[in-house]
């Protein structure tokens, strides 16, 4: 940054005006469109209503799921819905929100079709609390709903709308699936414990001792016949003609997320894998698979009216598709059409711009890249490694290449894996194995060194020899560390900082550490680095605030911090280490805006940024080539950009220095 002489030893602060603050900025969503859907229902005769639930919205269609519209519920996370079925305006909803450290958990209900709500019943989660799932509506009932209460001693409850709770029966362990058949049997599969059965009306319950079905996962009774049950587990599929009491193998292998009978017809059946579909058409004992596969399936929903139809639900894109949701088949999964117009939600994290032609982020768990060079492009959605989730990803600020820190289960030998494309995410390679029992939050690449990448995670600091394909710890190993950053203008300075680490700097590019005492450790919150390549370096401590650093980590400066101090995204821009950006979301329903801050003065005084008001920003980049534009992921409404009127062509340095020669472009507005 280039500094002027001595003028005053008073600060006068002016800066260019700015769209923000009542000037209209320009916003476009980039996608990518459609939220991981977890939980979908049809119900009505005709199944116009579909209800669907991502991870932090309900949404409604009247209309058989040609258009959706989000329902006006602010919750953190659903956990289950279910709905009457010839009832459609009926819906019942458990979410999850929390309070400190601990989870709250409601159930609401709606007979309005989501209009309003009434609250029915409040848990207190955490230790000591409870921990419900698998809402269903009971058979016989219909004003009331059947749950799971996952903690000692186990249950499964009945909660009438007036809130009067029931016990059915007390299980031997948390339940992991239930369901209900016509006449009110009911079904419950608890995790590694096995299966029960209770009978209506007596209310007889039994325990199912012997049903050959280790970790069950998924329930479906036929609808007509309440002796045939399916049963899915991590081992497949299995079948029981006989109220659970014997079962037989189908033939389906593999993870089964989800199975259902279709009330239209019950001798169609359907079962999802995590990559594949199928299809039985005679009532569950023989299945084939269709032709969708890959990405994540969560749920295959039959449609009432139909015998042929039925929706998907979609946690990740499958092979050929662009994003997840929902999609829909009117011909037995043959062929399918998205089904999720107007759903918005793709929650994208680890921004990172290519300097050449490339957006690259993590979503739906694994990574989602944008040509840009090819005008609006189309998102490419990747798995480095199978279905295993991407817990991290780097870019490389001199090129296109991508890095990948993948999660892989390989038992007591847990941890990420390396992976690294250069083709902006289309292919990936291997760089380096199972790194045991680490999971990586960041990774930096080195910009002295293209064959050294830094990585933050679990257990410290350490790097990635790409010549070698190995990782190296280095003397942080030790407490959580949830960003690192080599600086280019400090060469052999690396700093890293965490909740539970504070702030560390080495001076040895990693081969030593140090912890930097005037920012503690333990702070809740974000944690973020960032610098220009010849500024200052600047850092985002959770609730400890803001701070800045002149001389490469050694000292530091305090600095404001807008909206409270809740932020969770920092960047700087490449043209003017002065140029900063955070990203503060205001919780679910408050704000009026991203919650989007830009300060041309290094933090010492902010401006929000306007734009639309159901978007909130949870991190922020600037283009390395073009300044003026910025890309901001957002909670879950995907990914937007914005270009900004210029900015100063040079800023002074902070107030209590020298000021510095100002050069402005437009109006000049002074700011307190």
């Amino acid at each position: 940054m280039t500094r002027s002489c001595p003028l005053l030893a008073i600060a006068v602060v002016v800066m260019a005006s700015l769209p923000a603050g009542g000037h209209a900025a320009s916003w476009s969503c980039l996608g990518p469109q459609g939220a991981a859907i977890r939980e979908a229902i049809v119900v009505g005769a005709d199944g116009q209503y579909v209800y669907a639930a991502s991870d932090e919205a309900l949404w409604k269609s009247t209309d058989a799921g040609a258009h959706f519209a989000r329902v006006g519920l602010p919750v953190t996370r659903i956990v289950s819905i279910a709905a009457v079925p010839d009832q459609p305006q009926t819906v019942w909803v458990l979410a999850e929100g929390w309070s400190g450290t601990a989870p709250d958990f409601t159930v609401t209900v709606s007979d309005d079709a989501g209009a309003s709500w009434h609250q029915v019943r409040s848990f207190k989660g955490g230790a000591g609390g409870v921990d419900p799932s698998g809402l269903i509506i009971d058979p016989l009932r219909p004003g009331a709903v059947d749950f799971a209460e996952n903690t000692e001693p186990f249950a499964v409850e009945r909660l009438s709308q007036d809130g009067t709770v029931t016990q059915l029966a007390p299980v031997d362990g948390p339940v992991v699936a239930l369901t209900a058949a016509h006449d009110g049997v009911l079904y419950v599969a608890t995790f590694s414990q096995g299966f029960f059965r209770r009978n209506e009306p007596c209310g007889r319950w039994f325990k199912l001792r012997n049903p050959g079905v280790a970790s069950p996962l998924a329930l479906a009774v036929n609808p007509e016949d309440a002796a045939v049950v399916l049963a899915g587990s991590f081992d497949g599929l299995k079948i029981s003609t006989d109220r659970g009491v014997s079962w037989q193998t189908t033939g389906v292998s593999g993870w089964v997320t989800s199975a259902a009978f279709n009330r239209a017809d019950p001798n169609v059946a359907w079962c999802t894998t995590t990559h594949h579909l199928w299809l039985s058409t005679d009532g569950g004992r023989s299945w084939h698979a269709t032709g969708m596969r890959g990405g994540l399936l969560d749920q295959a929903v039959p449609t009432p009216a139909d015998r042929a139809g039925l929706f998907v639900a979609l946690g990740a894109p499958p092979e050929g598709g662009d994003h997840a949701g929902l999609v829909a088949s009117g011909d037995f999964g043959a062929t399918f059409a998205a089904a999720d117009a107007g759903i918005t939600g793709a929650r994208v994290s680890d921004l990172q711009v290519g300097t050449v032609s490339h957006l690259a982020g993590t979503a739906w768990g694994g990574v989602v890249t944008l040509d840009r060079s090819a005008g609006a492009g189309r998102w490419t959605f990747s798995e480095p490694h199978g279905w295993n989730r991407v817990d991290t990803i780097g870019g490389d600020p001199a090129g296109e290449r991508l890095f990948a820190a993948t999660y892989v289960d390989e038992g007591a030998g847990y941890g990420d894996a390396l992976f690294a494309s250069d083709d902006g995410g289309s292919t990936w390679a291997g760089r380096v194995g199972t790194v045991p029992r680490v999971v990586f939050s960041s990774l930096k690449p080195d910009p002295s060194d293209p064959n050294r990448l830094f990585a933050a995670g679990n257990r410290g600091v350490g790097f990635f020899d790409l010549a070698r394909g190995s990782w190296i710890a280095t003397g942080s190993e030790g407490a959580p560390v949830e960003t690192v950053l080599p600086l280019a203008a400090f060469p052999g300075v690396v700093l890293a900082a965490g909740g539970a680490a504070g702030l560390l700097r080495s001076t040895d590019d990693g081969a030593t550490w140090q912890r930097v005492a005037a920012i503690g450790a333990g702070a809740g919150g974000a944690w973020q680095l960032d610098a220009s390549k010849a500024g200052p370096v600047y850092l985002l401590a959770g609730e400890h605030g803001l701070f800045e650093s002149d001389d490469g980590g050694s000292t530091w400066h305090s600095r404001t911090v807008p909206a409270g101090g809740a932020c969770t995204g920092l960047a700087v821009s490449p043209r003017s280490s002065d140029e900063i950006y955070v990203a503060c979301p205001s919780p679910a329903g408050e704000g009026t805006g991203p919650g989007l801050w830009r300060s041309l003065d290094g933090g010492v005084h902010w401006l929000a940024m306007s734009g639309p008001r159901d978007v909130r920003a949870i991190s922020v980049r600037v283009d390395p080539d073009q300044p003026d534009l910025l890309f901001v992921a957002t909670q879950s409404h995907a990914v937007w950009s914005i270009r900004l009127a210029p900015g100063p062509r040079r800023v002074r340095g902070r107030v209590g220095r020298h000021v510095m020669r100002v050069q402005l472009k437009g109006n000049l507005r002074r700011l307190p």
